[in-house]
C-alpha cells in the first residue's frame, strides 16, 4: 500500500468571534457564582474552627474571668443583647445534649 499525503491545512474552516461588551461582565458573573460554594463553606469552617477554639479556651477560664468578660459584654452591647446572647447560648447547649444523649455512638 502506498500512503498518499493529502494537504490538510485547507480543510481546516476558520471560525469568526463577534464579542460583545457585555460578555466578559456575564463570564465574571459566572466564574464568581461557581466559587460562590466554595468560599461560603471557607468562611463556615473559620467560623467553626475558632468557635471551637473560643469553646475550649472558655471552659478553662476561672469563674471570675467569665464573670468579668460578662459584664463587659453587658456593658458594650446592653440589656436586649446580652439577654438574646444569653439564651441563644443556653439554647444551644440544650440541643447539644439532647443530641448527645440520642446520638447511639456517644458513651454512658
Amino acid at each position: 500500500m502506498e500512503y498518499i499525503g493529502q494537504k490538510t491545512m485547507g480543510r481546516i474552516n476558520t471560525v469568526e468571534l463577534n464579542a460583545t461588551p457585555d460578555e466578559g461582565v456575564r463570564l465574571a458573573q459566572g466564574r464568581f457564582l461557581d466559587e460562590l460554594p466554595g468560599a461560603a463553606f471557607a468562611a463556615i469552617t473559620l467560623v467553626w474552627v475558632v468557635s471551637s477554639f473560643a469553646g475550649l479556651i472558655w471552659r478553662e477560664m476561672p469563674a471570675d474571668t467569665i464573670a468579668h468578660i460578662q459584664n463587659l459584654v453587658h456593658a458594650l452591647l446592653g440589656s436586649h443583647a446580652m439577654t438574646t446572647l444569653s439564651r441563644l447560648g443556653g439554647a444551644a447547649s440544650f440541643a447539644k445534649t439532647v443530641c448527645a444523649f440520642y446520638d447511639p455512638r456517644t458513651p454512658a
